[in-house]
């Protein structure tokens, strides 16, 4: 799957998010050293970091 490149920077790559994104976005979103800094409660299960990711996918920015 090509990865359409929305905008980029020397340090910032924007594209969109894809399902295939899900194993990272879990990683990342658990982690307890981010979770206590983003005010995170709770840990993300796949079925809501899948309707994260759809709620996120941008049709036109």
């Amino acid at each position: 799957m090509k990865m359409e490149i929305l905008f980029s920077t020397k340090r910032l790559v924007m594209r969109r998010l894809y399902l295939s994104d899900l194993n990272s976005i879990l990683h990342y979103r658990n982690d307890p050293n981010i979770m206590k800094y983003q005010g995170w409660e709770n840990k993300l299960i796949s079925v809501e970091g899948i309707g994260f990711i759809k709620k996120h996918q941008v049709k036109n920015i």
